[in-house]
């Protein structure tokens, strides 16, 4: 169970690594965190394109409870990165990883809380994403900061993720229009602007972490924004 890790979060700087576009923009930067001060955590949809390019992160975030998402470990199974994963991720994903395996409980699933409830387990929120939930957990295990790379909320670029994850928006005609912040503006989806607003109401009130977004999509409100060689 997760709790194991708070005291190794506590204090420390979060980069969160989210899937977005804007994600390509950072890579490089990324390379040169300094490992005794930040924990790199990515989600597990770019675990496999940051390990080819020569990335190694600390902790890799799956939720999905959907068996279609075993792509997202392939080639990487024993890899030796630790994996955090919700109780309702998909049983043969999380079987399948070779490395070391935290599991968290979320509010919400009445087998999850009454499970977490008997084990004296704390809960977490989600959100609805892998990010929301990454992004709640650094802010429960007490991280000084958490820096949220390509966390778009929205397709930049026209794009719908980092490359190799994703592919280019075929149609914009379901899709909404939202500040952004390295344009005026930036197309989403109805999902991807829920999760933003969450993340919103999530962040608000929060005291003694600072939240930072160098991603380029939507803006987040309630997040200091920059660059992310600022944070390095």
């Amino acid at each position: 169970e997760i709790s194991c890790l708070r005291d190794w979060f506590a204090g420390k700087t979060m980069i969160l690594a989210a899937g977005g576009p804007s994600l390509d923009d950072n890579i490089e930067l990324l390379k040169q965190r300094k490992t005794s001060d930040h924990i790199l955590v990515c989600v597990g949809k770019v675990a496999a394109k940051l390990i080819r390019e020569g990335l190694r992160p600390d902790y890799i975030v799956m939720i999905d409870g959907a068996a279609k998402t075993r792509w997202q470990i392939n080639g990487i199974e024993d890899s030796g990165i630790p994996l955090i994963y919700l109780a309702t991720a998909a049983a043969k994903v999380v079987e399948d990883y070779q490395g070391k395996r935290y599991v968290a409980y979320q509010e919400g699933f009445p087998a999850a809380e009454k499970y977490a409830e008997e084990k004296s387990y704390p809960l977490y929120q989600t959100g609805g994403s892998v990010s929301t939930f990454a992004l709640d957990m650094g802010i429960r295990f007490g991280c000084s900061r958490i820096v949220c790379v390509g966390l778009d909320m929205g397709y930049p670029g026209n794009r719908t993720h980092a490359s190799g994850v994703g592919a280019d928006v075929a149609d914009r005609k379901n899709l909404r229009r939202v500040e952004g912040i390295a344009s005026e503006y930036v197309y989403t989806s109805r999902t991807l602007d829920i999760y933003r607003k969450w993340i919103e109401e999530r962040i608000r009130g929060v005291q003694g972490v600072q939240i930072v977004n160098v991603s380029g999509g939507a803006r987040i409100h309630g997040m200091e924004e920059g660059s992310l060689i600022e944070y390095m």
